[in-house]
């Protein structure tokens, strides 16, 4: 379910790139939304593949036990902790991928407002627009201002750090 939140989210941004190269009339804002569109697809790519390697390394890890000690070395001379002993709790594999998807998810009802309001404003429906980009105002401020920092920043810092 999470890879194809990921999936469908950086198929997303990838085709506003196209769009926004080949289709759309170039506006003031159009090395923003460029630069805005690489910057998340570089941080969706990052985010799985960070999920995607540490289940690879713990699945290496418990598959080659030859390894794992020489690995559970490596990494405790490196690191001063048994993060070896760490990589082989499997169900922590999906760590960033789930603070990724709920990042996406805390993130998309500002754009899907701000997307209508632009579509109302095209559309000559001022009053619409006006109420719809009011709305992705609050919405950004709540979402993107309150709750981003105070659950899932405080989460991924104290709550997964924990758990680990």
């Amino acid at each position: 379910m999470l890879e194809r939140l990921y999936q469908v989210q950086t198929g997303f941004y990838m085709v506003s790139v196209l769009m926004l190269l080949f289709w759309e009339t170039r506006r003031k804002d159009f090395p923003v939304m460029m630069a805005h569109h690489i910057v998340t697809i570089c941080l969706l790519v990052g985010s799985y593949a960070v999920g995607y390697v540490y289940t690879l390394l713990c699945m290496f890890i418990v598959l080659f036990p030859v390894l794992h000690t020489v690995l559970y070395t490596v990494l405790s001379m490196l690191s001063h902790e048994s993060s070896a002993t760490a990589c082989c709790h499997t169900h922590n594999h999906h760590r960033y991928t789930r603070i990724g998807s709920v990042i996406l998810l805390l993130h998309d009802p500002s754009d899907i407002l701000l997307e209508l309001a632009k579509l109302l404003n095209y559309a000559g429906k001022e009053a619409a627009s006006t109420l719809s980009f009011v709305s992705m105002m609050v919405s950004w401020a709540v979402l993107r201002l309150w709750v981003y920092p105070r659950y899932i920043v405080h989460s991924a810092m104290y709550v997964w750090s924990s758990l680990v």
